[in-house]
């Protein structure tokens, strides 16, 4: 009777675990999208091309940010070992901002013109900021974690979304509508947001950390968990250079304002991922950790049954609506981005449902498997953008192939994870077979809507759709409960 109790306990948890997480990352993702037509019209698409350029940089520089530590600090033994491994990840946060500081000035020194033409002259100091503030906060996601503080990570990550909307639109109005002011806006809400939580998170444990301060101690445990750096930051580097060096390559040869529509196409295709990788990641990493094979199994893939329902519809609707709806939410001068988002939402609904099935390479130690696919693709997305941008300069044909390719990607990423993991796939893949085939229904009837009602009129179909996909799932093929009992079997 206990151990049931404390079993449904723990369901309790898990599930509101990844729903504070989830509904915090969904207000930020509404937030966020809510505010992109204000973005849009404000700074229009070059400045918006440049402050993508600046985001490029900070996702480059922060894949150094942490050493990938904080993903060791989550399973180490203790809490003494973690607070070390915390420890490491601020330290490489302070030597990435000096770095940050020191490439900047040689930058603004050797190559003035260069600098002034791309746009980013005076955003070194922003960016070495935005790093120091990423170490804090991967500090704040690792530390929370691990002591299951879902409801003040979620807070968290709110906080910075509105902060960072707030100052950005601030400055805009106050004082001008550049790339710059974009850029402090995100770097002063970030450094307020993980400052913040940071204080919250540890103010129980400032012991932990200044005993942690010992360079023997520093030393040991950074050679104890030396595996965490060496495959995981290769890997998160190839994933990030690639989605950045196609920005910049993009953007050099066709220019900001095109690279500015892209980034605003990323962003609203990649914004479920954001949500739902926020939401499920750290919960799933959790329980996987501490659950077998074949119940981790089940559950993932009840949890990409449920994303694909929730999500297939609207990326049907997206694509089909891309054009109409860039236009009418973001002005004239975004219609470029309709095509785009179009080309965007196949790959990007893969992504969303199964982004977070990455932590399996972390809990089954796999993560040379994981970084030999991120290499590979990265070379081969590379030369291919390349290749597209040389035949066709305006950047269509390399959107296109980009997106191609990640559609094909992300399926045999999925695979390769299952099958490193031990488990079946064939689950699986039946699960994105029926997925597909719902897609491709959904995609006749938008386009016949399309053709026949006007766009109110296809709102409404599309929510109603929404709605009886859902309610199916609940209701008629006992969804529900499958997933409910795949909680139960994880703890």
């Amino acid at each position: 009777m206990q151990a049931g109790t404390r079993r449904g306990g723990r369901i309790v948890r898990l599930g509101a675990s990844a729903a504070w997480l989830g509904g915090c990352t969904l207000a930020s993702q509404v937030l966020l999208l809510g505010s992109l037509p204000l973005i849009a019209r404000l700074f229009g698409p070059e400045q918006f091309g440049i402050y993508t350029l600046f985001v490029g940089a900070l996702a480059i520089g922060g894949v150094f940010v942490g050493l990938r530590y904080e993903s060791a600090a989550v399973v180490a033994g203790s809490d003494r070992e973690a607070a070390v491994l915390i420890l490491v990840v601020l330290l490489s946060g302070v030597a990435m901002a000096l770095l940050t500081l020191v490439a900047a000035a040689t930058v603004q020194v050797a190559w003035p013109q260069r600098a002034a033409s791309f746009g980013v002259t005076g955003l070194g100091a922003a960016l070495a900021l935005a790093l120091l503030a990423t170490a804090v906060q991967r500090s704040v996601v690792a530390w929370g974690t691990r002591r299951g503080s879902f409801r003040l990570l979620g807070l968290s990550q709110l906080s910075f979304n509105v902060l960072m909307v707030g100052m950005q639109l601030a400055g805009a109005v106050l004082f001008a509508a550049t790339a710059r002011m974009l850029a402090w806006g995100h770097s002063l809400a970030l450094v307020l947001s993980s400052g913040i939580a940071f204080a919250m998170v540890f103010a129980a444990d400032r012991r932990l950390l200044r005993r942690g301060l010992a360079r023997r101690r520093l030393a040991t445990q950074g050679v104890r968990f030396k595996r965490f750096p060496t495959f995981m930051i290769l890997y998160g580097l190839m994933s990030t250079v690639r989605e950045r060096a196609t920005q910049f390559m993009l953007g050099g040869v066709a220019g900001a304002d095109v690279l500015g529509r892209f980034a605003m196409a990323w962003r609203v295709t990649s914004a479920p991922n954001s949500l739902l990788y926020a939401a499920i990641g750290p919960a799933y990493f959790g329980a996987a950790a501490r659950g077998s094979r074949a119940v981790n199994e089940a559950l993932a893939v009840s949890l990409v049954r449920l994303s694909l329902v929730l999500l297939v519809p609207a990326f049907v609707f997206l694509a089909v609506e891309a054009t109409t709806l860039a236009t009418w939410l973001f002005g004239t001068e975004w219609a470029g981005s309709g095509p785009m988002i179009t080309v965007l939402a196949v790959p990007m609904l893969t992504l969303a449902a199964t982004g977070w099935i990455d932590r399996l390479f972390d809990v089954y130690q796999q993560q040379p498997a994981a970084l030999a696919l991120e290499v590979g693709f990265t070379a081969l997305v590379l030369v291919a953008f390349a290749l597209a941008l040389q035949a066709d300069p305006g950047g269509r044909s390399a959107v296109a192939v980009f997106a191609a390719l990640c559609a094909i990607y992300y399926h045999l990423y999925v695979w390769v994870a299952f099958r490193r993991a031990g488990m079946a796939t064939t689950g699986i893949a039946r699960v994105a077979v029926a997925g597909w085939l719902g897609a491709a229904a959904y995609a006749v009837v938008a386009v016949w809507c399309a053709s026949h009602l006007p766009f109110v009129l296809r709102m409404a179909a599309w929510l109603v759709v929404q709605c009886v996909a859902l309610g199916l799932w609940f209701m008629k093929t006992g969804g529900w409960h499958e997933l409910r009992r795949s909680l139960r079997e994880q703890t």
